[in-house]
């Protein structure tokens, strides 16, 4: 679906950050409506985790401890939806702030499109009982490290408020611009919540 025309130009994705990675897509790279998946800029927040797709489950744990787990195989068996959505890191033109402020240095390049596909978080939210008081879902990654110097490594938490978790667009992507999803954008499976 992405135009590879930018690939054989030999762009790559300007480096912000290492331990984590973190880099910025070109200027070159936002001239379509869909940036191409090497070019998507990346934003990681810990180092990239192992995973073993043979092994992987994604499990879904409620609040009175009733769990059911899903492969990614069983994932791509529910139904599948696609649509496009721009992603744009809260941190994007944080150059050009003055007085600086703490974090990635980004110009204007944490912002790239990509067409998702996955199944509907809700395909997953609907296979367990929730207990009527939930009111957030609560995502934990695969991914884990340290979020400052002394601190005790953890995995990387977000939460929804379940009638977003529940809408039909918030997706568990398995598919970025018609490729499996690569390990520096979530794989196997990263939560997409357009809006």
């Amino acid at each position: 679906m992405a135009d590879d025309s930018f690939v054989h130009r030999e762009l790559s994705l300007k480096t912000i950050g290492e331990n984590p990675y973190v880099g910025e897509t070109p200027q070159v790279g936002l001239e379509t409506w869909i940036t191409p998946n090497p070019l998507f800029y990346v934003r990681s927040q810990f180092d990239y985790p192992e995973i073993n797709e043979n092994k992987w489950k994604l499990q879904a744990v409620a609040s009175n401890n009733e769990k059911i787990a899903f492969s990614l195989k069983d994932i791509k068996q529910l139904p599948k939806h696609t649509l496009p959505v721009t992603l744009e890191c809260a941190g994007n033109n944080r150059a050009d702030l003055d007085p600086k402020a703490p974090g990635n240095q980004f110009n204007n390049g944490a912002v790239s499109n990509a067409v998702w596909a996955g199944t509907p978080l809700n395909s997953i939210l609907s296979k367990i009982n929730l207990p009527e008081d939930v009111v957030e879902i609560l995502f934990e990654g695969a991914d884990i490290g340290s979020p400052a110097s002394g601190k005790e490594p953890e995995p990387y938490l977000r939460s929804l408020p379940l009638e977003v978790a529940r809408h039909k667009d918030t997706l568990l992507a398995y598919e970025m611009n018609g490729e499996d999803l690569p390990l520096e954008h979530g794989y196997p499976i990263r939560l997409i919540v357009p809006g």
